[in-house]
């Protein structure tokens, strides 16, 4: 309407949790603004946006990169940092001891890192990798590598999490990788075992 204005130094921020019918949270932001007309105050508009996506992930983020921090300072596990489009990829000093290497700190690419997989995991974990790159946005997955200095065979989990997105594009993983060889034997002599009986 001609002659109203919007206040806005006298609006109210409301970002906060709302449950739908069904039971379902939502994260609404809004802002309450005054309307001013000729006469005074007319009145009170309110603009709000369902941002439960964009909450979520920066909750899961905040949660990734907290777990991102204490596993840098580990003494057991391998954390490692993927820039998507340039293809760079950067290891902690244990995940250079994981792969039997010495830590050079120069910086890899994907290519690198596949180059250590047991041949028969190596397309499981390609398809896993472009799940979370395209879809899921979260990479979990236990499988084999070879390590470089003994040519030992090692069983591996590994996790990742795209965190920074460019043009609705992953721009960039973090994540760690652990040695769980021996869970995997103890695993294996269970089984021997029970087929035993």
């Amino acid at each position: 309407e001609p002659g109203w204005n919007l206040r806005k130094d006298f609006c109210a921020a409301d970002d906060r949790w709302h449950i739908r019918r069904n039971g379902e949270r939502f994260f609404v932001s809004g802002v309450t603004s005054p309307i001013y007309d000729n006469d005074g105050l007319s009145g009170y508009v309110k603009v709000a946006r369902d941002m439960t996506q964009q909450r979520s992930a920066d909750e899961n983020l905040r949660i990734w990169e907290e777990r991102y921090r204490s596993v840098v300072g580990s003494a057991e596990r391998g954390a490692w940092d993927w820039t998507i489009p340039e293809d760079k990829l950067i290891w902690n000093e244990q995940q250079y001891v994981l792969l039997g290497l010495h830590p050079d700190n120069k910086a890899k690419s994907l290519e690198d890192f596949l180059g250590f997989i047991h041949e028969p995991d190596k397309e499981r974990v390609i398809q896993g990798l472009q799940v979370a790159r395209e879809d899921s946005g979260v990479f979990q997955m236990e499988f084999r590598i070879r390590r470089q200095d003994n040519d030992e065979i090692r069983w591996i989990n590994k996790f990742g999490l795209v965190v920074t997105k460019k043009d609705k594009r992953p721009a960039r993983m973090i994540g760690e990788m652990y040695d769980i060889t021996q869970r995997k034997r103890l695993e294996q002599q269970k089984e021997d075992f029970i087929g035993i009986e």
